[in-house]
C-alpha cells in the first residue's frame, strides 16, 4: 500500500496524484481513515506498519510542514522507503529534510511510480502474504465467454491454472482479475505430469503482487482458498480449508496436497479448479479436483486434491528453461 505525505495546501498536484494512483491500481492508504479522538502518533505507527512506501510531494510548503516532516521521519526510521516528487521547480536535493537527501528522487511522476511498484512488489515478497493481495491476484479463466477456471498471477506476465483448461493450445484466453482489469492471454506452457499450465498475458499486470509458493506444505496449516465457482456466475468466492496430508502419493505415483474444506462437501463446484489455497507464508498449491464417489461422482468427504507448490515451481522453472529466460 501507498501513503502519500503532503501539505494540506497542496491539493491541486495531490489531486491529480490520487488519479494517477487510480488509474495505475495502486493502492493508497486514505487520510479520512484517521479517527477523531485517538491518538496521532499511534495512528501514524499504524499506517507505517500497514504501508510499504511512502510518496513525498515535495514542495516549499511540504518541506516546511512539521507534520510531514514526522511523517517522513517515522517511515525512515522503520526502514521503509520515501520517493520524493519535486513538484516547485526550484527545488533541488538539498532542500529536502536530511535524511531524505542522495536517496531517489524525481520530477517526472511515471518515474517515481515505477520506483514505487518496484517497491511494493519487493516488500509483498519479504512480508506475508495478505489476504486482499491475493484475492487481488486471482482471476477468472475464459475462453470464447465460456468459464473454465480459476487462475492466479505468478509473475507480472504469467497466470497459472489447471491443465484442463487447455483444450487447444492456439487457442486464447480471457484472463479477468479480482483486482480489476481483463487481458488477453496465449499459452505458454502446458504441463501434464503437473496438471498445471501457464497463461502468457498480452499485457502485463504490474499493479497486481505475484503470488509466492511455498517450498514445504505443512500438514495441519489452516487455510484460506478464492476462486470462481459457476454458482457465482462471474464472482469470486472465499473458502476455509485445513491441510490433511501434505505430501499424499496416489496409486499411479501422482504427488498432491490433501485438504479438506466444508464447502466442497456439498456437491460438485465446478469453477473452483485452479484456486490458489494460501496461508500467510504463501501458497500451498491450487485445486485440481474433488474426491468424489466412484459410483455416483457425487463429493466425497469435502475432500480436494491440490496441485503441491513445488511442482508448480518446477513448473516455472521449465517455461525459463524453454523460454531461453534468466532467472532475475
Amino acid at each position: 500500500m501507498l501513503f502519500i505525505s503532503h501539505d494540506q495546501d497542496d491539493q491541486a498536484p495531490l489531486s491529480q496524484l490520487r488519479l494517477i494512483v487510480k488509474l495505475a491500481g495502486i493502492e493508497c492508504w486514505n487520510q479520512d481513515a484517521m479517527q477523531t479522538g485517538l491518538s496521532l502518533r499511534e495512528q501514524l505507527r499504524q499506517v507505517i506498519r500497514e504501508c510499504d512506501v511512502c510518496l513525498f510531494l515535495a514542495t516549499r510548503r511540504s518541506i516546511g510542514s512539521s507534520w510531514c516532516r514526522a511523517e517522513l521521519g517515522a517511515f525512515w526510521g522503520a526502514g521503509k522507503r520515501v520517493v520524493s516528487l519535486l513538484q516547485d521547480a526550484d527545488l533541488t536535493d538539498a532542500d529536502l529534510p536530511p535524511q531524505l537527501q542522495g536517496d531517489l528522487w524525481t520530477r517526472n511522476a511515471e518515474r517515481a511510480f515505477d520506483a514505487i511498484r518496484e517497491e511494493i512488489i519487493a516488500a509483498r515478497a519479504r512480508g506475508p502474504l495478505r489476504d486482499a493481495e491475493v484475492k487481488r491476484s486471482v482471476c477468472l479463466v475464459q475462453s470464447n465467454d465460456s468459464a473454465l477456471a480459476t487462475g492466479y498471477l505468478a509473475a507480472p506476465d504469467l497466470v497459472v491454472c489447471p491443465n484442463y483448461c487447455v483444450t487447444d493450445r492456439e487457442a486464447r484466453f480471457n484472463v479477468t482479475f479480482s483486482g480489476g482489469g481483463t487481458v488477453s492471454a496465449l499459452v505458454a506452457l502446458v504441463d501434464e505430469s503437473s496438471g498445471t499450465a501457464l497463461l502468457k498475458l498480452e499485457t502485463p499486470m504490474p499493479s497486481l503482487v505475484p503470488l509466492r509458493l511455498v517450498e514445504n506444505p505443512q500438514a495441519g496449516s489452516s487455510c484460506r482458498g478464492f476462486g470462481f465457482p459457476d454458482v457465482a456466475s462471474g464472482s469470486a468466492l472465499p473458502f476455509q480449508c485445513e491441510i490433511v496430508d501434505a505430501d499424499h502419493v496416489d496409486k499411479d505415483g501422482s504427488r498432491w496436497v490433501m485438504v479438506h474444506s466444508p464447502i466442497f462437501a456439498t456437491g460438485p463446484l465446478e469453477g473452483l479448479g485452479g484456486s490458489p489455497v494460501w496461508t500467510s507464508a504463501g501458497v500451498n498449491g491450487h485445486v485440481y479436483e474433488q474426491l468424489r464417489q466412484e459410483r455416483s461422482g457425487s463429493a466425497a468427504f469435502g475432500m480436494v486434491f491440490l496441485t503441491p507448490a513445488p511442482l508448480i515451481v518446477q513448473t516455472l522453472g521449465r517455461l525459463v528453461s524453454v523460454s531461453g529466460l534468466t532467472r532475475r
